[in-house]
């Protein structure tokens, strides 16, 4: 996953001057259709979006344009992060707080670091599967969601997918395909993105209904304790099609 993008966002963001305009809040309706558990998620991060200052939602903003093949979200400590992170459509989301995203919008240096934080947090996902030898089990993280905690601790949320050797190679060739597509899209004018998005959110969508595939939700604090929960997964233990998550609810506010 290139994240290149980052700091030239946030040089971007404090080098040039970004117009006092609202962001526009659109519907994607070619989405896959949200569980309430999600829905409620969503719509509870909105509401935190829509109390930031201008300032930090113009640095958010500036964060989504430069890195369109992510997620971002605003979420609070005792927010349902799980709910939140099921709903994207993409491989990598973030959830930045309140607090946070102000004091990343007043403080260049500031949101680097956190920035970098999340780039290697990214990068753990290739290190972990090389390390467990996931390809060669059909395993693969289909998803990865983190947190960035008001403490300076991170929350990891990753979605694990086992499949038949079959299976296996059509997810491949179809997340090639997307990764395709999400660069061509990147050149075309905002309309023909919207496009793309709509048809990749609707083959994610056949993935998900598809009844030979395992999958399960894992959470952890750190890089190492993720390492071991899903070393730990049983897989026989885990049905087809019908997510399970592995691990206690992470209390955000230690």
């Amino acid at each position: 996953m290139n994240v290149g993008g980052y700091n030239a966002s946030v040089t971007g963001y404090y080098g040039n001057e970004i117009a006092n305009a609202s962001r526009s809040k659109t519907k994607d309706d070619g989405k896959v259709q949200e569980k309430p558990k999600t829905a409620q998620a969503t719509k509870t991060s909105e509401s935190n979006e829509s109390k930031l200052s201008e300032k930090a939602q113009n640095f958010l903003k500036n964060l989504r344009e430069a890195n369109d093949d992510m997620d971002f979200f605003v979420a609070n400590s005792g927010d349902d992060m799980e709910g939140l992170f099921a709903g994207s459509t993409k491989e990598f989301s973030v959830a930045f707080s309140n607090e946070e995203l102000e004091k990343m919008a007043d403080d260049e240096e500031y949101a680097n670091q956190k920035l970098d934080s999340v780039r290697n947090a990214m990068d753990m996902s290739d290190r972990i599967s090389k390390q467990l030898g996931l390809e060669d089990k059909d395993v693969s993280i289909s998803k990865i969601g983190i947190s960035m905690n008001d403490d300076g601790t991170m929350s990891i949320f990753a979605e694990l997918e086992k499949s038949s050797a079959k299976q296996r190679e059509r997810i491949e060739q179809a997340r090639e395909k997307r990764a395709g597509e999400q660069k061509e899209a990147k050149e075309k004018a905002a309309e023909e993105k919207e496009e793309v998005k709509e048809k990749d959110a609707g083959r994610i969508g056949e993935r998900y209904g598809r009844s030979d595939v395992a999958r399960t939700t894992v959470e952890a604090s750190s890089e190492e304790e993720l390492l071991e929960k899903i070393a730990q997964i049983d897989w026989n233990k885990v049905s087809e099609n019908a997510p399970q998550n592995i691990g206690a609810q992470l209390d955000l506010t230690v």
